[in-house]
């Protein structure tokens, strides 16, 4: 008998075990979700519940419908977080010497990402102006917004102060959609490096000589890539995330014809991040 081979064998088997289990444990959440989603059983519990033969259940029973009525209660929440991408609600500053009786504005911004939803983004805005001769007007006191999102500047446009017409229900339209095309340009990074073979965190020889993605600043604004022959590209993306500009410099020796190929490659086709690598390897 050959042992060899023995400890890969081991180390396959382990690995489609663990990948065994684990599409068990989803599809076990899953029929758990839809048993207690479902109208039928939330009925059936009820009905169980209110019979007076089944007194030596009424624990589990009272338990399961407590689940499900949590569960029907989480469905709700989330339906309405997808369908509201920016809801409003009321705050009371406890400071008793706050302005305006120490009443607050509060806006939840939802941003859906692939098949969650992420924690909310808040914004609390104070009104500002007695109405008495002085326009009353609105002003961001504070955010949980990333800092590479301006909401100052997004402030500034659309919640002016002196007098100027305001316009609450654009800010936090364009502001929402800042903060979604932020996290699209994130997803949209994550894939590229997904698509050319590179780990999280590490620089290895990949697909088409590319051994390095990745972003230069927080807004995810300015995309770079780098070639195992030193060539190396600048990407300047919109906050649609479009390609706007390219710049490429190649290294030492390298062709620089093939700086302007790589370019046009890049630019190429509709112009969206997404594309980069499949215009690059085409």
């Amino acid at each position: 008998m050959d042992d060899t081979n023995l400890p890969s064998d081991l180390d396959a088997e382990i690995s489609t075990l663990r990948s065994q289990i684990q599409h068990l444990k989803t599809r076990r959440a899953v029929l758990t979700t839809a048993l207690l989603s479902s109208h039928h059983t939330l009925h059936r519990l009820e009905r169980a519940a209110s019979n007076p033969r089944l007194r030596t259940h009424k624990t589990p029973i009272e338990s399961a419908l407590a689940l499900t009525r949590a569960q029907r209660k989480h469905n709700e929440q989330t339906t309405h977080r997808l369908c509201a991408g920016a809801t409003a609600f009321a705050v009371r500053d406890p400071d008793p010497r706050a302005a305006d009786g120490g009443r607050v504005l509060g806006v939840r911004i939802e941003v859906p990402v692939r098949d969650q939803l992420l924690p909310a983004y808040y914004v609390l805005l104070k009104r500002e102006g007695d109405g008495d001769g002085v326009r009353v007007r609105m002003r961001v006191c504070k955010h949980t917004v990333p800092a590479c999102v301006s909401v100052e500047g997004l402030a500034a446009r659309y919640l002016p102060g002196e007098g100027k017409r305001q316009d609450l229900g654009m800010f936090v339209k364009r502001l929402r959609r800042e903060i979604v095309g932020w996290h699209c340009r994130i997803m949209a990074v994550e894939g590229l490096r997904g698509e050319v073979g590179l780990e999280k965190g590490g620089d290895v020889h990949t697909d088409g000589g590319i051994v390095d993605v990745g972003v230069t600043d927080l807004s995810v604004r300015e995309l770079r890539m780098e070639w195992v022959d030193g060539t190396r590209a600048r990407i300047r993306i919109s906050a649609h995330g479009c390609v706007e500009r390219v710049v490429v410099s190649v290294g030492e020796g390298g062709d620089r014809s093939t700086a302007g190929e790589l370019r046009r490659r890049i630019e190429g086709g509709d112009g969206r991040i997404e594309g980069i690598v499949k215009r690059i390897l085409a």
